[in-house]
């Protein structure tokens, strides 16, 4: 398998703070933590399919409270082929009632849309853990979070916790409507302080942004966060809006997600896999199928066979726009703590947002 296993993230925390991000993230079920993670690293490897998923993506929330310019929600394709919408406390029930059975390791919270828009997200969160799921995260914009849900989240367990912050200041505020910098920022302040009083370890924090959105000033953006967060990343700019005509491919690219999780859509839709925002490809639907039943199904398994064969961007429509499918190519390097941090981006993509308040990002 030539395609590293790992999302294509540029950590501009160092490899100590990498690993001890790592080890807090497992911190209370580490051996399980462990062995999920051989699992993970190895069964694509192996090309081995494990009784269950080895972890599942549940979509809470399919609607989002921002318009932020580079995203698929924004489109009209988006609109018209997914429904949008919560899921509902008894569907996620059921599905957690069926993954507690096999002992399911992880659950996220959250895929496309925002997490946090759904009434009942601590009550999941509970439920969830309540079943015995290891470990628990979701990812957030942060508009809707605040520091009173924050308190639950660490009262009930998250384990983990991802907020998108895309630059800082007027250029933050110019992609991520409605949401203010000043305000987001007091905000993880505050979370780290949450977990000081409370004397948790948890939910171990990673700030993540786009980088065309800090590449002017990385070690700025870094050096903002690092001191109330585990870890902060950037991701290279991925076409979401499927804009880009010089797509280049790793030849003989085989994607692991096919052997590691299953992603479940707020309306129940199994995706194939959790890049496939368009839902081009449905498996089936956990309202009337088993999790395990299209996990282990002939249709997925057909899958997983053209990924074998290193096909799957030549056949199958989601990965023919995926990002993981991309070649990268070093862009730049820049200085952080007197590292070199290797900075890369997909090949023969141009780099730029779009047009937004404040100019091209």
């Amino acid at each position: 398998m030539s395609k590293k296993i790992e999302e294509d993230q540029i950590f501009l925390t160092g490899l100590s703070d990498h690993l001890k991000f790592h080890y807090l993230r497992g911190k209370g079920h580490l051996f399980s933590y462990l062995w999920n993670r051989f699992q993970w690293y190895n069964y694509p490897k192996w090309q081995k399919v494990s009784r269950f998923p080895l972890h599942i993506d549940v979509e809470i929330s399919s609607v989002c409270n921002m318009k932020c310019p580079m995203c698929y929600t924004t489109t009209d394709i988006f609109k018209e082929k997914v429904d949008r919408g919560l899921m509902a406390f008894d569907l996620f029930k059921k599905i957690i009632d069926e993954s507690a059975k096999y002992k399911l390791f992880s659950i996220r919270l959250s895929l496309r849309g925002e997490a946090f828009l759904n009434p009942h997200f601590i009550a999941m969160l509970k439920y969830a853990k309540d079943k015995g799921v290891k470990e628990t995260s979701t990812l957030t914009n942060g508009l809707q979070l605040n520091e009173e849900i924050f308190e639950q989240l660490v009262d009930f367990g998250l384990d983990w916790l991802t907020i998108s912050v895309d630059g800082w200041g007027e250029k933050y505020e110019s992609i991520r409507k409605p949401a203010k910098f000043k305000e987001t920022y007091q905000k993880i302040k505050n979370y780290a302080q949450i977990k000081k009083n409370k004397r948790s370890l948890k939910p171990v924090i990673k700030v993540q942004s786009i980088w065309p959105a800090i590449q002017e000033k990385p070690e700025y953006f870094y050096n903002t966060f690092k001191p109330y967060v585990e870890e902060v990343a950037s991701n290279p700019l991925i076409d979401f809006l499927r804009e880009d005509k010089n797509i280049q491919y790793i030849e003989d690219f085989t994607c692991a997600y096919l052997w590691q999780r299953m992603s479940l859509g707020a309306d129940g839709n199994v995706l194939m896999c959790q890049c496939d925002d368009m839902e081009e490809k449905i498996l089936g639907n956990v309202k009337d199928d088993s999790i395990y039943d299209i996990w282990h199904g002939v249709e997925l398994n057909r899958i997983r066979d053209i990924h074998v064969q290193h096909k799957g961007p030549k056949i199958l429509e989601p990965c023919k726009h995926c990002a993981y499918p991309r070649r990268t190519e070093a862009r730049e390097e820049v200085g952080l703590d007197n590292r070199k941090v290797t900075v890369e981006k997909y090949t023969g993509k141009t780099n730029i947002i779009s047009k937004i308040a404040g100019g091209d990002v």
